[in-house]
């Protein structure tokens, strides 16, 4: 299995403003093979890295980014301690005793855990944004209980049952190493 590389190629041709073809002409390779390194879709040989990294007065250490051996091995990076995403998915299921809990541990959660990992950011905010829109829609359903109890009560009842069913889906799906999925909630904060 061939490694995923990232190319840092464009970023630094384009500090010194140069184009691919200029990049091509100065360095006597081509275009396409200019192109093919910066999308990731070849790894170049040390003498091509060698010869880009002089005309762009870099090293070449600089020009790739070689994954680690996990990533060579099964394909797929390395992924955040499983365990903290899944605390992360059901802590908020606090706010179902306590008001507002749900809300202020996910908070707590991101703030602390989003600058280790970009897991954890990302995760984050959507936990965030779900549990912001549930709370109130929550609040709406609390104060149409007090209006009218056969609308506010079931409608009160579903915002717990969606927080719970979502949650815990959620904290499997990330045991699971799988995609996380938060139905109907708001974008709030900006996921990344």
């Amino acid at each position: 299995m061939k490694p995923v590389i990232s190319s840092h190629l464009a970023k630094y041709r384009k500090l010194k403003g140069m184009t691919q073809d200029e990049l091509a002409e100065l360095s006597g390779l081509t275009s396409r093979t200019i192109q093919r390194i910066e999308s990731g879709q070849v790894m170049p040989q040390m003498h091509t890295l060698k010869l880009l990294a002089k005309c762009l007065d870099i090293e070449p250490e600089k020009i790739i980014s070689i994954p680690d051996t996990d990533t060579v091995v099964t394909g797929k990076p390395q992924q955040a301690p499983s365990g903290i995403l899944a605390a992360m998915h059901i802590l908020p299921l606090i706010g179902i005793f306590i008001p507002l809990a749900n809300v202020l541990t996910s908070a707590a959660f991101w703030l602390l855990k989003k600058d280790q990992e970009e897991i954890f950011d990302r995760q984050g905010r959507i936990i965030l944004n779900f549990q912001i829109t549930i709370s109130i829609v929550a609040g709406l359903a609390m104060i149409t209980m007090v209006l009218y109890f056969p609308v506010g009560f079931p409608l009160l009842m579903s915002c717990y049952l969606m927080a719970i069913l979502s949650a815990a889906y959620n904290m499997i799906r990330v045991l699971k190493r799988k995609d996380i999925s938060y139905p109907l909630s708001v974008r709030f904060l900006k996921t990344r």
